[in-house]
């Protein structure tokens, strides 16, 4: 009688459950708490709008009619399931939109996932009903109640997986007067507690042979105040990344679903799943108004209040170095209307300038001085920002403007140039006939000279030099050299030697008009004497010791007589011998 009465009791605060839980059942409405999009309601347009009334589902009674009629199917073997009545069924319909616990009578101990998992989410379960079986879903794995693939004896543990057979996942629930019964719809092997647990939490077995006092299970629906957590505050604001989205933190709450709305597809949809309080949604469009909703995620979900922001994308900045001083130009947002730049002071952003354009000259700056600036959009009477800003700056220093010069060689251009104060190298510049006349990178260098040997005879030259910090990074203004043509040096064929002179010959060089031949003497180059315009032959007259009238010279000339060219030093030594500019002469010296 005592059990009768108990269990008359159970049913009745179970069906009192049941009419709590009536309405929280249609507190999933928007956004959808299995993340998928939402259709093209009202409550959609506007989530603030209490839908409860609106959209309460059919009765449980009219679920659990079709229900009833399955649940009198017999498994497998001789473990009948038992049908419990629409009470109970309709109870554990309920729980695919709450949470409960499983507790073993017999150990007075929640069930949680694993031995080892004594949190509060891991012990929360979802029950799913479908037909005359249930899927029992952990909260916080996702995954379902699942048997091993291989039995190699009763008492083996279960494991939770989301990818198995669904024949592994079914489980019939049976109850007399001690409690819920769950077993395998595949095999009839009943879940039951751990018999030696290792731990004060319990584990979770399968097994067909153990005593009726350790695979008895209630269910405890979770102690919380409300079906419904508090629904989280969003604060939005612009950020140097995208729109930050920003919310309060919710007690009991175990992560978050952020949700942006689709103005062309008319629904929220779903951006990401976190467990912090902020999310940074990155996809989003300067001068673009977006609404956004968070709501919480099991064990209950909340409701949500939608909030809206027009994006202006921060400005990024980029600075080139000129003689004058740095140029900072910065991107123009859309939808911006006015422009603050900022200069650090220590640690306070100081403005710089308030501009309409996107770019400043900052002709204050000291060479050798590190400045960090940043720019933030405003609106047009100036009175307040309408975009985030980098707050980390964008650093820049700018050095002394190196000064090139070119020297030209045989068969090359020498570029060499001042040393700037804090720079870390170097990068050369180049534009020429074969470059379309464009400056192009010629190279890194980390001392003061480059020596260009991509040359043509007869095309000009024009060299800058720019330094460059460690991160490679240019750092100063830039000046350029003049024009320089290049023409190759004179290569003398033959030197023939009589008792007077020495007779000289080369190959011509294009452009040049006449040529004038020299002779080291031991001190000094002596110029012997011009050639006949175009002429590549030429008669040395022998003075003085043998010594001086060795070694020669030949550089071109154009009609002015200036010189074109660079030279070679030629030496009648067992044949010709040809030697750089200084290679010769500054050792043989008599």
């Amino acid at each position: 009688m005592k059990k009768l009465l108990s269990l008359i009791i159970c049913l009745a605060m179970i069906i009192g459950v049941i009419a709590v839980n009536a309405v929280s059942f249609s507190a999933e409405e928007l956004p959808a708490e299995d993340g998928s999009v939402l259709e093209d309601t009202a409550a959609a347009d506007d989530p603030t709008v209490d839908t409860a009334d609106e959209t309460v589902p059919e009765t449980p009674e009219n679920d659990l009619a079709e229900v009833g009629a399955e649940a009198d199917v017999q498994a497998t073997g001789d473990i009948v399931p038992v049908n419990l009545g629409k009470n109970f069924y309709a109870r554990v319909k309920l729980l695919k939109n709450s949470s409960y616990y499983m507790t073993a009578p017999s150990k007075a101990a929640q069930t949680p996932v694993t031995r080892k998992a004594t949190t509060y989410s891991n012990q929360v379960w979802n029950f799913i009903l479908e037909g005359s079986f249930y899927r029992i879903r952990s909260v916080s794995l996702n995954s379902y109640l699942e048997m091993k693939d291989s039995e190699a004896q009763d008492g083996d543990p279960l494991y939770f997986t989301s990818k198995r057979n669904a024949a592994e996942q079914k489980w019939i629930i049976s109850k007399d007067a001690t409690g819920y019964r769950i077993h395998s719809y595949v095999d009839n092997k009943f879940v039951l507690v751990g018999v030696n647990p290792t731990l004060s939490s319990s584990q979770i077995q399968l097994t067909s042979d153990m005593t009726n006092e350790n695979i008895y299970f209630s269910f405890e629906k979770i102690a919380i105040t409300s079906d419904k957590l508090p629904t989280p505050v969003v604060k939005l604001s612009n950020h140097y990344e995208g729109v930050l989205v920003d919310w309060n933190d919710v007690p009991n709450a175990q992560k978050f679903r952020v949700f942006r709305y689709d103005d062309s597809k008319k629904q929220w949809i779903l951006l990401a799943e976190v467990a912090e309080s902020q999310y940074i949604d990155k996809k989003v469009y300067s001068n673009h108004t977006y609404r956004y909703a968070v709501r919480t995620i099991s064990p209950v979900t909340s409701d949500f209040l939608a909030q809206s922001i027009k994006y202006i994308a921060a400005p990024r900045i980029s600075i080139n170095n000129t003689n004058d001083g740095p140029v900072i130009s910065w991107t123009k947002s859309a939808g911006a209307e006015r422009f603050r730049l900022f200069i650090k002071s220590g640690t306070k952003w100081v403005t710089l300038a308030n501009t309409v354009g996107t770019s400043f000259l900052h002709k204050a700056a000291v060479k050798n001085k590190t400045y960090v600036y940043t720019v933030r959009c405003m609106n047009a009477n100036w009175k307040a920002f309408t975009s985030a800003y980098n707050p980390a700056g964008v650093s820049n220093m700018i050095v002394t403007t190196p000064v090139p010069k070119v020297s030209v060689m045989p068969f090359s251009l020498d570029v060499s140039w001042s040393a700037s104060e804090g720079a870390a190298k170097y990068r050369v510049f180049c534009k020429c006939k074969a470059n379309n006349n464009k400056w192009t990178k010629v190279a890194d260098v980390v001392g003061t000279s480059h020596r260009y040997s991509d040359v043509v005879n007869g095309n000009y030259y024009i060299f800058t030099v720019r330094a460059m910090n460690a991160k490679g990074q240019l750092i100063s203004g830039f000046k350029s050299t003049v024009k320089t043509y290049f023409y190759d040096a004179p290569v003398v064929k033959t030197i023939t030697s009589s008792a007077s002179v020495n007779k000289l010959s080369w190959y011509a060089v294009n452009g040049a008009y006449r040529y004038r031949v020299f002779a080291w003497n031991g001190k000094q180059w002596v110029k012997k004497g011009d050639s006949a315009p175009y002429a590549t032959t030429f008669n040395a007259s022998i003075v003085g010791t043998k010594e001086q009238n060795i070694c020669y010279a030949v550089r071109c000339m154009d009609k002015n007589g200036n010189y074109i060219s660079s030279y070679l030093a030629t030496v009648i030594e067992d044949g010709l011998r040809y030697y750089f500019p200084g290679e010769y002469t500054s050792t043989h010296k008599f």
